[in-house]
Order: structure tokens, then sequence, then C-alpha cells
């Protein structure tokens, strides 16, 4: 085992789609937060956009908008920085993609 004190923090972490995956989203931030970051560590993430398309199932128990993202990242001391709303290639926000920093 690697002590955590021997790693070198990351400068961004992404997550495409994990979040809305975990029964406790807010568990698994922080631990990222308490055992990956740095103080200037980014994280960028796309979720499906709950605020366009909401719907809950067994592989998706989480379901988030920006305010509710952001909040969930709040709570770890983190705020938003960049924001975007896509479909691919479709016209709608189907997807949301965030960039957070710490406060």
């Amino acid at each position: 085992d690697i002590a955590y004190t021997e790693y070198k923090p990351y400068d961004l972490i992404s997550m495409s789609h994990v979040l809305e995956h975990f029964n406790h989203p807010l568990d698994y931030l922080s631990n990222l937060v308490e055992h990956y970051t740095g103080p200037h560590t980014r994280f960028m993430i796309e979720v499906p956009n709950a605020d366009f398309l909401w719907g809950l199932s067994l592989n998706h128990p989480m379901a988030f908008g920006l305010t509710t993202l952001t909040n969930l990242f709040a709570r770890c001391d983190y705020k938003p920085i960049a924001i975007m709303y896509h479909g691919l290639e479709l016209p709608f926000p189907y997807y949301l993609l965030a960039v957070y920093e710490k406060r």
C-alpha cells in the first residue's frame, strides 16, 4: 500500500457520466478531495442534465442539474468556473459539462 502522504495531487480529475451511478456521490467526491487533490486541482464533470430530462433508474440512482451538481461540489469547498450544455449533435441540452476549482 502507498501511504496517502506519498502521492502527488492531480491537476485535473475528469469524470464523464460517473457521479449519477453512485448512491452516495458526496462520499465518493469527499474521498477524492481528501486523498487526491491539492490547492489547484480542478474537476471536469459531465452528467446527464436533469434540468432538461429527468429520470432515475437502477443504473442512475442520482440525477444532477446545475444547482444540484454545484451544491454537491460546494459541500467539498469547490465552485464552478465553466459550464456548458450540449446534446452531442442534437440541439437539446441533454448533458451538463462543468469545471470546478477550489474556493
